[in-house]
């Protein structure tokens, strides 16, 4: 897309035309949610609850808040990233199915981090849903093209398929009572837009 856009009675150039914007997202999103922590901080139960978006305790330290802002930061770049996607010519297609695919095809030791994959999904979904369909009816990515996922196994690209698996796991989701409400309540309200998309 070459249209320009226009921002305070100005004409840009379109987003998909900056040069550093694409190495840019993808380094960002090659280093995950809790950049330049170490790993054992990242699992312990303080660092956990906050990315899994539960409620601070008396309990909790300062580790409790740098992890909510981690948190906070992975939410917000994954709905930039989507509505990128939906608005602009801007090809998302390889992080959209990566991340759709960590929150609803995997299943994480780690609760706040697998809450917070499952939200993340669900952020896509909602945001460029869609695209999304329309990229499973087209199969895009199934052929090969969108290549491999980030621990190297086949992604197997958008396909019909895929899209019915994740809404089930999002029904699924929604009837888990080991979830939140709010988690339970957004998974019920992404899969009943998906049924509307379709």
């Amino acid at each position: 897309m070459d249209k320009p856009i226009r921002v305070w009675k100005e004409d840009y150039m379109s987003w998909n035309r900056l040069p550093l914007l694409s190495p840019c997202i993808r380094e960002m999103f090659l280093q995950g949610y809790a950049p330049g922590e170490h790993e054992k901080e990242v699992k312990g139960s303080e660092a956990q609850r906050a990315l899994g978006g539960e409620e601070r305790t008396k309990k909790d330290g300062p580790s409790y808040q740098k992890f909510i802002e981690h948190r906070t930061r992975w939410i917000h770049f994954h709905q930039f990233m989507a509505q990128l996607w939906r608005d602009l010519d801007f090809d998302l297609a390889w992080f959209g199915v990566v991340s759709i695919s960590g929150g609803l095809e995997r299943k994480f030791s780690l609760s706040g981090t697998n809450v917070l994959y499952k939200e993340v999904s669900i952020i896509w979904i909602e945001t460029a849903g869609d695209r999304i369909w329309r990229a499973c009816g087209k199969r895009l990515g199934s052929d090969g093209s969108l290549r491999c996922s980030t621990d190297g196994t086949k992604l197997g690209g958008y396909k019909v398929e895929r899209w019915d698996l994740w809404r089930d796991e999002l029904e699924q989701l929604s009837k888990t009572k080991s979830y939140s409400s709010t988690l339970r309540r957004s998974a019920k309200k992404c899969s009943e837009s998906m049924k509307i998309m379709e």
